[in-house]
């Protein structure tokens, strides 16, 4: 008994640590410094390393990926944030891990409150770094200054978030046809979710990201058939209140802005996805909205600006508007109609009259066939829809009735032929007899 407790207990021990080590993602290797040795000479203390730069805003965001500055938009839309306004001094961090790219409340920051006695502010999610932001320094939200636009441009950003956000989700997780499946996630994003995790816990990790995701799309009802037209109708909002502008607002550039940009920017430059129609719709029908995406990653993001292959698109032509008709053209279609509409009613009338003749012709035939067969059976002595008849034919016996009556009018008539050559003969009494 003792033994088989002692087993069950290292049995226990090996499989809860085999099961985490399955699970655990990967532990990246660090390289160790060997010691060297003591240097003969004695040398001067290397100087020591200067402070770093203060910081009013450490941002701790999603890893860049396909080209883009980081995978989540919202941090995107934090950079440009930050980039519009040169006065604020910022450091990036980006240990965030891979399988919580997509589900995590990203960007999150710290801001320093500009008070040595206050501690600093942090928050996770653009709503709430927007908002410490807006306190710390005022000039961020300062345009647009008017009420009515502030309202539209917050309008804006509902649209983009609530909707936008999740087709270009959609695009991303839950594009393709049926030969090659969800084509973008297989060949972009499931390398991301996996990096660095051990199976079979990336298995579940992308499984989970997925499934969540396609629950959200069901719910929202987002499909392939309706993705195209609520995305060409927000780009045709963007489209008519920027026009030809530099900015949304005035001379300077705003929240909208950045917001408008990340989406655009996040649209554009993953050339590397299979199934990139969003792109598409941009590139033909919305110039303007490339070319202001375009200046702004040159402007700002020169580390990753606009893909080449995004800049050298070159639309196809529009199509050539057909030459109006002439008058000779006009009236040749027209007798063309009539030809064609006379010819219909010809063929019609053929058809009907044909179905008809032959109607008739097989309820004369039925008619014909049914007084022939009344004139057999008057003919044979029988009288059709005879009830009595019909009953004594179908009676057993029928006919050894008839037989016996034929053999007794047969001995009637034989006796007949004897009365008769009786009486010729003479013989009275015999005769009297029969």
């Amino acid at each position: 008994r003792r033994v088989s407790h002692r087993s069950f207990f290292f049995f226990f021990f090996f499989f809860f640590f085999g099961v985490v080590f399955l699970f655990s993602p990967k532990m990246s290797t660090v390289d160790v410094q060997q010691p060297q040795e003591a240097p003969s000479a004695p040398t001067a203390q290397p100087p020591p390393p200067t402070p770093a730069v203060d910081v009013d805003v450490i941002v701790c965001q999603a890893p860049p990926a396909l080209g883009l500055p980081s995978l989540s938009v919202d941090c995107i839309r934090l950079q440009a944030l930050l980039k519009f306004h040169p006065r604020i001094r910022f450091a990036f961090d980006t240990h965030v891990s891979s399988d919580r790219i997509f589900s995590a409340r990203l960007p999150v920051v710290c801001v320093a409150s500009g008070n040595e006695n206050e501690p600093p502010k942090s928050a996770a999610g653009f709503s709430g770094v927007y908002k410490i932001l807006c306190e710390r320094f005022p000039f961020v939200g300062a345009n647009p200054a008017d009420g009515r636009q502030k309202a539209e441009a917050f309008a804006f950003e509902e649209l983009l978030t609530e909707q936008l956000y999740w087709i270009l989700l959609y695009e991303w997780f839950s594009t393709g046809d049926v030969a090659s499946g969800r084509a973008n996630f297989n060949t972009s994003i499931r390398p991301i979710i996996t990096e660095g995790l051990s199976w079979p816990y990336s298995w579940w990790a992308c499984r989970r990201e997925l499934n969540s995701k396609l629950a959200a799309f069901e719910e929202r009802g987002i499909t392939l058939t309706v993705v195209g037209d609520r995305a060409t109708q927000i780009f045709s909002h963007l489209s008519a209140r920027l026009g030809e502008a530099k900015w949304f607002y005035g001379s300077e550039p705003s929240s909208l802005d950045a917001t408008v940009f990340a989406y655009l920017y996040a649209i554009l430059q993953p050339v590397s996805m299979p199934c990139r129609f969003l792109s598409t719709i941009l590139l033909q029908d919305f110039p303007n909205l490339v070319k202001y995406t375009g200046r702004i990653a040159s402007e700002y993001f020169s580390e990753s600006p606009l893909s080449e292959k995004v800049l050298a698109y070159i639309p196809p032509p529009p199509p050539m508007k057909a030459a109006e008709p002439t008058l000779e053209e006009k009236n040749s279609a027209k007798r063309r109609r009539r030809t064609y509409n006379a010819l219909s009613i010809a063929f019609g009338a053929a058809v009907v009259f044909s179905l008809q003749s032959a109607w008739l012709m097989r309820l004369l035939s039925r008619a014909v066939t049914e007084t022939d067969d009344s004139d057999e059976a008057e003919d044979d002595g029988l009288t059709l829809n005879d009830p009595d008849a019909d009953e004594d034919a179908s009676q057993p016996g029928a006919d050894d009735d008839d037989d016996d009556d034929d053999d007794l009018v047969d001995d009637i008539r034989d006796d007949d032929d004897d009365v008769v050559s009786k009486l010729l003969a003479g013989d009275d009494d015999d005769a009297d007899h029969s």
